[in-house]
């Protein structure tokens, strides 16, 4: 077992006819129900696993824990985990991919990635997001290999997706004994779509237009809100722990149009704002 050390800071899946949700709460075997697959590309039988605990292994002395993976990632409950150092120095390349059943972004013009990770480098290890529009040709939206990145990410991916009806997106490892790489909260959406003509309204808030604070009005209880900007981009993100009473604080925003993405259990919902 290799040690290593760094200074930390500190959705059961749903198809819309545009765009999915994966948190793989739905189990931990593969296939999962809602169609998620496994590729041994490699063939040497070193795969991905889907866990629950939150323990980074790779940063542990004999007989200590963390729960790195929860606290810093931002992965909640099941989430994928390649644990490459825990196969060992076996000598065998590992090369393999979790796969999305197939969605739509025909409705899309925009379309968003997002996911929570950690990837740690080292060893030659590789992370690489890709799509694909046809099952066989995969192209390489974001890649992972050279830092420590963990947390939030948001990619574009409208050149790739927008406008598709037959979408994929895989999660491809690429290592031999080097460290690992865990993700969650699988989202591919348009933040630009008003959820007003796709969905049932499931959140209200209010005032809208909004200076300061924004209230959620809701009977469910929120697991996250993501902010984007007109241009897709991701402003402000919150967990559970950062809602107080359904509030959010909106002040740092300069003014202009907003898209605020709601989600509970296996539910979202995208709201236009208004920051004056």
């Amino acid at each position: 077992m290799k040690k290593i050390t760094f200074l930390l800071f500190t959705i059961t899946s749903m198809t819309y006819g545009q765009g999915i949700t994966e948190d793989f709460e739905g189990g931990m075997v593969f296939p999962t129900a809602s169609g998620w697959t496994q590729v041994d590309i490699a063939g040497d039988g070193d795969l991905w696993a889907i866990e629950t605990g939150g323990n980074a292994q790779y940063y542990n002395y004999p007989g200590e824990s963390n729960d790195y993976f929860y606290s810093d990632a931002g992965c909640s409950g099941n989430y994928l985990h390649f644990d490459s150092d825990g196969f060992g120095n076996n000598g065998t390349a590992e090369e393999a991919a979790i796969v999305s059943p197939v969605f739509s972004c025909a409705a899309f013009t925009q379309v968003t990635i997002s996911f929570n990770h950690l990837f740690t480098e080292g060893f030659g290890g590789f992370g690489f997001v890709e799509v694909s529009t046809d099952g066989n040709t995969w192209t390489t939206i974001a890649t992972y290999g050279t830092a420590l990145e963990f947390g939030f990410v948001s990619i574009d991916a409208t050149t790739e997706l927008a406008g598709e009806s037959s979408a994929q997106v895989r999660f491809r490892w690429v290592g031999d004994y080097s460290w690992g790489w865990a993700v969650d909260n699988i989202i591919v959406q348009d933040p630009l779509l008003s959820v007003d003509d796709n969905q049932i309204k499931l959140f209200n808030v209010y005032p809208n237009p909004v200076k300061d604070v924004i209230n959620i009005d809701t009977n469910l209880t929120i697991d996250s809100i993501t902010i984007f900007n007109q241009l897709g981009q991701n402003v402000m993100q919150l967990k559970s722990g950062d809602i107080l009473n359904n509030e959010v604080n909106l002040s740092k925003l300069s003014n202009g149009l907003y898209f605020m993405n709601i989600s509970s259990e296996d539910k979202s919902q995208t709201i236009k704002i208004i920051k004056e």
